[in-house]
């Protein structure tokens, strides 16, 4: 947690001056929802951003939800 704060400060600018609180928060809202969630490559997770890599994951369960699914041939012939 301690190297997301490092970041964020080096990223928005030391000094923080900021007009207002709602200056900071619209600051601190841009830097958690687009630049560190969308932009930023994460190491841990094979150098994708938090967004790419929650979309291969969605996308990875939707296929095997999908496959399980699947109509299965049932005969009603029975067997000889």
């Amino acid at each position: 947690m301690e190297s997301f704060w490092a970041r964020m400060k080096t990223k928005i600018g030391i000094p923080f001056l900021f007009d207002d609180v709602y200056d900071a928060k619209a600051e601190i809202y841009n830097y958690v929802h687009i630049y560190y969630n969308r932009q930023r490559m994460h190491s841990a997770i094979g150098y994708m951003s938090l967004v790419r890599f929650e979309e291969q994951i969605l996308s990875k369960q939707r296929g095997n939800l999908s496959s399980q699914l699947q109509p299965r041939k049932i005969s009603l012939i029975p067997a000889t």
